[in-house]
């Protein structure tokens, strides 16, 4: 039995300004991963859920869920495939940006 309070992330938060790693996993081990995030530059604040699936040769990412105190992203993301790994960047739309995140991964 899984109780919500047993899930959360012990990840530290990560300070996002271009194309800032905030994510990477083995293309071999996982086809997908879906990350439950917030974002915020102290003052405002963001909670997405974004989907990643990838082929071994190309990986795509979409936001599917966003929430902002601003009304506006606070970061966009992208993926790419390099060295047998899946990497996830993020990049700040303002000054300040920080990141945390929580990832599922499903293997084939």
């Amino acid at each position: 039995n899984v109780k919500v309070t047993d899930l959360f992330s012990k990840r530290t938060s990560i300070n996002i300004t271009t194309d800032t790693p905030i994510d990477t996993f083995p293309i071999s081990s996982f086809r997908s991963a879906k990350y439950t995030m917030r974002a915020g530059d102290g003052t405002d604040y963001q909670a997405l859920e974004v989907l990643l699936v990838h082929n071994n040769i190309n990986s795509i990412i979409t936001v599917y869920g966003s929430l902002s105190t601003s009304g506006t992203d606070l970061v966009a993301f992208t993926t790419d495939i390099s060295g047998g790994n899946v990497n996830v960047y993020a990049t700040a739309v303002g000054p300040n940006t920080n990141l945390n995140l929580m990832g599922t991964y499903v293997p084939d």
